[in-house]
């Protein structure tokens, strides 16, 4: 009932997203850091309440010259001349797209730069230390999200940061929630899947790729 808007929860993970939604949020994001970017820069007006139709801005939009807005200076200056030119993507100034990783990309980054070849990022096949500490925010057992005991409490999300980080300096690669990615590692993929399936589908219609959420 709170979770995802009681302030609370902050900055916990975000969960129950599908893979259509996560790839939404990327292109949301795009265009509101690219947004932020050009009000900044003095190149766009803030306009919180004028967001709709020809209004609205994308990056896309913007950079085909067809987001109609306005700024407190025309554009920036033509390579060694004096008058303005619209913003290029060449100019560095607004950033590439955000997107989803790929498989590959996903499992470089969750290794963590472990030199071992072991199931845990820390280089371990075990997600506790030799004193009993958990590495990261795992259920007991497979089906178990209830704990064999009382003092289980870590089927639940944890908030952000709150285990070890890997050899990246990242947190949270594994264990806590699963996280999608843009592609799938082969056909059978499903078979690691957890006990709640992801959105694991190929639509013909909409031409939606099969994906992966680990």
């Amino acid at each position: 009932k709170y979770y995802l808007r009681h302030p609370a929860y902050r900055e916990y993970p975000v969960v129950g997203v599908s893979w259509r939604q996560a790839n939404e949020f990327c292109k949301w994001r795009t265009d509101r850091v690219n947004e932020g970017i050009l009000i900044r820069e003095g190149l766009l007006v803030d306009n919180p309440y004028g967001q709709s139709d020809i209004e609205h801005f994308t990056t896309e939009t913007y950079l085909n010259n067809q987001y109609v807005g306005t700024g407190e200076v025309e554009g920036v200056k033509s390579y060694g001349q004096s008058e303005y030119r619209d913003i290029a993507l060449e100019d560095g100034l607004l950033l590439p797209d955000y997107r989803l990783p790929t498989e590959a990309e996903w499992e470089y980054a969750a290794r963590g730069n472990s030199k071992t070849n072991n199931m845990y990022p820390w280089g371990s096949p075990y997600t506790r230390t030799k004193e009993g500490r958990l590495l990261a925010n795992f259920k007991p057992g497979r089906g178990d999200y209830f704990g064999s005991d009382a003092k289980n409490d870590n089927i639940y999300t944890s908030k952000v940061q709150s285990y070890p980080e890997n050899g990246y300096k990242l947190f949270d690669m594994a264990g806590n929630v699963a996280e999608w990615t843009s592609s799938v590692y082969y056909e059978g993929g499903y078979n690691f899947m957890g006990d709640f399936s992801p959105d694991l589908q190929y639509n013909a219609k909409e031409d939606d790729p099969i994906s992966m959420k680990r």
